[in-house]
This record gives C-alpha cells, structure tokens and sequence, in this order.
C-alpha cells in the first residue's frame, strides 16, 4: 500500500498554484516557484537572473525549501529559501542558500 504525505510533496511551478493548493486544503504546501529553464535534454539549464536580479529568481517555501535549495545550487541554479509565501514568493525571501561544491 502507497501512503501518501502531503507534508512531503513539493510542488514546481512557473506561475501561481496558490489558489488551486488551497481549495485542496493544501495552504501550507511546500513550493518551489522556478525561474529557469532547460532547452534541451543534456543542454545545462539556464538559470532565471535577470539585471535587476542577479541573485536569481527561483524561490522555495516550505519544510524541504533548503534541500531544495540545495540541490539547485549543486546544479548551478539560484534559489532562495523563504519562510512564509507570499504572493510574489521571490521578492519576500530570507536568505539565499550558498553554492554548494
């Protein structure tokens, strides 16, 4: 038998899934709101910076945000840990997550 905890999935997303995970009773859902892309299989994925970003984009919220984090950074992607989501998760973080080697 599968037993599923909802605690322990993250959901990716580009866009917003705030309203979608509530009306599943899923406010508090770990999530990974992603700015970066990979163009095709075996390319490096680009990461989201931007001139007025340069830290990155990408942004996690959530129990597993810093492993998360983590393991973009160890694939050369930004990503910063939040402690609460908000709206616009990426411009409301704590800190970003050193790049691991």
């Amino acid at each position: 038998m599968i037993r599923v905890v909802f605690s322990d999935l993250v959901f990716f997303q580009n866009g917003m899934m705030e309203p979608w995970l509530q009306t599943k009773g899923l406010d508090d859902a770990n999530q990974v709101l992603a700015y970066f892309a990979v163009s095709k299989i075996g390319e490096a994925p680009i990461d989201g910076t931007t001139d007025t970003n340069p830290e990155g984009l990408t942004a996690a919220y959530g129990k597993w945000a810093s492993v998360i984090a983590a393991r973009l950074n160890a694939g050369g992607l930004s990503c910063k840990v939040c402690m609460i989501f908000v709206t616009k998760l990426s411009h409301h973080c704590s800190h970003t997550i050193p790049e691991i080697r």
